[in-house]
């Protein structure tokens, strides 16, 4: 996965990708938030993005994270600076895709997420937990986008069990989503999610990390088909430092090179 250092350096990406027809999600690095003022930072950050994004008139959404909003400091705290940058983006006429993230935050996320309009946000599911398929339907009617996911904390394991959950989980999403996005580098994933968004008269979204899949997605997009890629942006060393270890480093490799064998 390729990712840009600065804002102004991920705008230019973005349109540079909107350029060969490809939608992007941008997403500030997630180093989890311990402080109030740490909050109001990162929402600062989105702001200045989609006021960006709007200027420049991107085929862009965001992604958001929510330990980045300070799941480690309060409830309180995270679903209000949750709803608080959602509504920006509302108001800029973008959309939020929140992530599931860690198995501790999925019901603020929920919480935030399900009281806003299907139009304005969408929701992210990840296939490595069992809990996926209720997830999916507690979202319906919402956008989803489903994940393998690459977290510590999943109850799905090995790596082909969590290939198999996905492609089951793929049906779901397809049957309960307003709008399905399938994010996946996995061969089988995307000709299975290229047959069911055929069979959906071309709504929803193939999704790709930038720089993994970038000649596939130009394809796709020849094909008929909607692509987004995800595109994040920040300080990669305070990621390193602060986000990575919430992570299981073997699984997110798999993910971002899941096309590859890896054993």
């Amino acid at each position: 996965m390729h990712s840009a250092k600065t804002r102004s350096e991920v705008l230019d990406r973005a349109r540079d990708y909107n350029a060969r027809g490809l939608a992007v999600s941008i997403s500030y690095l997630p180093v989890p938030s311990f402080t109030k003022a740490a909050v109001q930072k990162t929402i600062a950050e989105y702001a200045a993005v989609l006021d960006d994004i709007q200027s420049k008139q991107l085929d862009a959404d965001i992604t958001i994270k929510p330990q980045q909003f300070g799941t480690n400091i309060s409830k309180r705290v995270a679903c209000q600076a949750l709803l608080q940058v959602s509504d920006i983006a509302t108001a800029h006429g973008r959309r939020t895709w929140f992530d599931q993230e860690l198995r501790s935050s999925i019901s603020i996320m929920h919480e935030v997420a399900l009281s806003q309009e299907p139009e304005e946000v969408g929701i992210c599911v990840q296939a490595f937990r069992r809990r996926s398929k209720k997830d999916v339907e507690k979202c319906a009617g919402f956008p989803i986008r489903l994940v393998k996911g690459f977290y510590k904390d999943f109850d799905i394991s090995p790596w082909s069990a969590v290939t198999k959950n996905y492609l089951a989980l793929m049906d779901e999403v397809i049957k309960y989503s307003s709008y399905p996005c399938f994010a996946t580098h996995d061969p089988a994933c995307i000709e299975k999610a290229k047959t069911l968004l055929r069979k959906n008269n071309f709504v929803g979204e193939i999704q790709f990390f930038a720089g993994v899949r970038d000649e596939l997605a130009e394809e796709l997009v020849k094909e008929g088909y909607r692509v987004r890629i995800y595109l994040p942006y920040g300080h990669l060393y305070a990621f390193l430092w602060h986000g990575l270890p919430i992570f299981d480093r073997v699984r997110a490799l798999k993910r971002v090179l899941g096309y590859k064998k890896i054993t």
